[in-house]
């Protein structure tokens, strides 16, 4: 497995963005939802908090995977 990326990150933040129930899961279980992320990535720790994903910015889908491209804040 490799470690998460920058464009892993953005992909991840944009699914959460999209996916309600993967929102609820990455920020209650983060490290669950990078293993279902999968992409061949492994968590790069267990997290010890909880994610908080921001409000979806009002731009396009197709550039979600470009507006967050780092780990959450709280990792």
């Amino acid at each position: 497995m490799a470690d998460i990326t920058g464009d892993d990150w953005g992909e991840i933040h944009a699914k959460a963005w999209r996916d309600p129930d993967f929102k609820r899961l990455l920020e209650t279980d983060p490290t669950a939802a990078i293993r279902l992320y999968g992409n061949g990535c492994k968590p790069p720790k267990v997290f010890d908090r909880i994610v908080f994903v921001r409000p979806k910015p009002d731009i396009d889908d197709k550039f979600l995977p470009f507006v967050n491209p780092f780990p959450p804040s709280c990792c």
